[in-house]
């Protein structure tokens, strides 16, 4: 059963109902006291209700009892009953001092008014019992962090089993197509087995990615390539040049002075990287190597000779 409560509010009635354990068409009860608070900052009042001094929650009112008279045509309340009723009305006291005057148990009596471990006391010394409301509804969401945080260890534990179980698994087989395409495919007791990846590809089988080998001419021109199981892998870069092997650049071989003393140099992007200017005047030569033209001459003319002594003589050629 349940107490219930029917206010008009602007013009509309409300119902609201409070279930109330004991109470039944039969029951007898020693009284019902009902008790309005101030209004809080919120503008809401509470009509809390007590069945046999046993405090058992409280309604929600849009205005207090002092704000329905001050609004009330005449100022007046009207509350009707039925005779066998006996009402009694007590104002300007505080909810203890009530209780008592309703021949309720003083409150340090067991059970005698709402059962709570401490009272709390708000404006006027009455009994906050949103505050103890409050309190218990901390202690449910405690004991339910509790519950989840056991929910959650349990949870886990499972899909730790169900990841580490062999007979949970579903094991595929070649005819749902699980290999890499043109990847050869062969069943087992254990599910399927893939073959290796096509070629100038790597993975598993189940998985392949294309790489870059030697048969596409990675490597810079002139520099030689080796297959590798990831691809590929460039040799060293050509004399005279700096790089990887993937990609080269000239060095500045001018910097190794190849060419002749006072030879101009000029580095180029070819092999040998390089190229050396004329020789100075007097000298022939291609820029690295010059050499005395009156030298050459002599050369040109005539020639050494060894004697069976070990001596040298010149020997004129004919003109």
């Amino acid at each position: 059963m349940s107490i219930t409560i029917a206010t008009k509010e602007w013009g509309r009635v409300r119902l609201q109902h409070l279930p109330v354990k004991g109470v039944s068409e039969h029951s007898y009860h020693k009284s019902l006291f009902v008790h309005f608070t101030p209004s809080t900052p919120d503008g809401m009042s509470r009509m809390q209700i007590y069945l046999d001094c046993k405090w058992q929650g409280y309604f929600m009112m849009p205005l207090s009892l002092y704000q329905m008279a001050k609004e009330a045509a005449g100022n007046k309340i009207r509350a009707e009953r039925d005779r066998k009723v006996k009402v009694q009305v007590i104002r300007n006291s505080s909810l203890q001092k009530a209780l008592e005057e309703a021949s309720c148990p003083p409150a340090n009596d067991a059970q005698a008014i709402q059962p709570s471990s401490k009272d709390y006391y708000g404006i006027n010394g009455e009994t906050d019992h949103l505050l103890q409301s409050l309190s218990e509804l901390t202690s449910v969401l405690k004991e339910m962090r509790r519950y989840m945080d056991m929910q959650t260890r349990e949870t886990k534990l499972l899909r730790d089993t169900l990841e580490r179980c062999e007979m949970c698994r579903a094991h595929k087989h070649c005819k749902d197509n699980p290999c890499y395409p043109g990847v050869q495919c062969a069943d087992s007791a254990d599910g399927f087995r893939c073959g290796p990846c096509p070629r100038d590809h790597v993975g598993d089988g189940i998985t392949c990615k294309q790489v870059v080998t030697c048969n596409s001419k990675p490597c810079y021109e002139g520099v030689q390539c080796y297959d590798a199981d990831n691809g590929y892998r460039c040799g060293p870069c050509p004399p005279g040049f700096t790089g990887n092997g993937l990609t080269c650049k000239p060095a500045n071989r001018c910097n190794e002075n190849p060419c002749w003393s006072g030879v101009q140099c000029v580095n180029t992007d070819t092999v040998p990287g390089y190229i050396c200017g004329p020789c100075p005047p007097g000298y022939t030569g291609n820029g690295s190597n010059c050499e005395d033209i009156d030298e050459v001459a002599n050369q040109l003319l005539g020639s050494f000779t060894i004697t069976h002594n070990g001596t040298k003589r010149f020997r004129s050629c004919r003109t």
